[in-house]
């Protein structure tokens, strides 16, 4: 695996993919990043196994296909610290991650791409999509009930149902139409 790119094109999708990784992974892998060059596209990829984000980069530059993973944060906190407008040469060799900037030099420690949790495996058994703002005004309405640090996992979840018609009067509902029913539930308040 090889690639070449400038600092900028990189940064924010690497922060934005970092995001899911914070504080100690509980395997060694969710502490990485996984990096496949396709045809001409990087594909980033970050997860925590419940959550998983994805960013794609064009890649313009001279670059060879292939895929590992590589310690997100030492990864980001490298790309954050060269100079902007820099050119970087990205090369994988054997179970090391090279990368050269300038004078620059740096040497990570890789860990195989196979090992990477494959979260695109688990099938959902239904599909929705909803606006951004709808989803944004449920949360809104709802967030004071979400339990954040309870013992019991199961409090600290938001039921989603998407049903195809609705057909319970609830406020802000037409009957008929498709709909989502949403339910939070701590200690104390049941929420729909």
């Amino acid at each position: 695996m090889k690639f070449t790119i400038e600092r900028e094109q990189l940064l924010k999708p690497l922060q934005q993919v970092s995001g899911p990784l914070g504080g100690r992974p509980t395997l060694p892998i969710l502490g990485n990043l996984l990096l496949q060059v396709k045809e001409g596209t990087l594909q980033l990829t970050g997860t925590d196994l419940e959550m998983e984000m994805m960013a794609n980069v064009a890649l313009t530059g001279e670059h060879e296909i292939g895929a590992t993973t590589v310690p997100a944060r030492k990864f980001f906190d490298i790309w954050r610290g060269l100079p902007e407008g820099s050119e970087i040469h990205v090369e994988l060799n054997d179970d090391r991650l090279l990368v050269r900037s300038g004078r620059s030099r740096f040497s990570l420690s890789t860990l195989p791409a196979a090992d990477f949790p494959n979260l695109d495996d688990w099938q959902s058994e239904v599909e929705f999509s909803l606006p951004q703002s709808i989803l944004k005004r449920l949360i809104e309405a709802t967030q004071f009930s979400m339990a954040h640090q309870d013992v019991r996992y199961t409090l600290t979840v938001c039921y989603l149902k998407p049903k195809t018609k609705c057909s319970e009067p609830f406020p802000q509902t037409v009957t008929g139409l498709p709909c989502v029913r949403w339910i939070l539930v701590n200690r104390y308040l049941l929420i729909q």
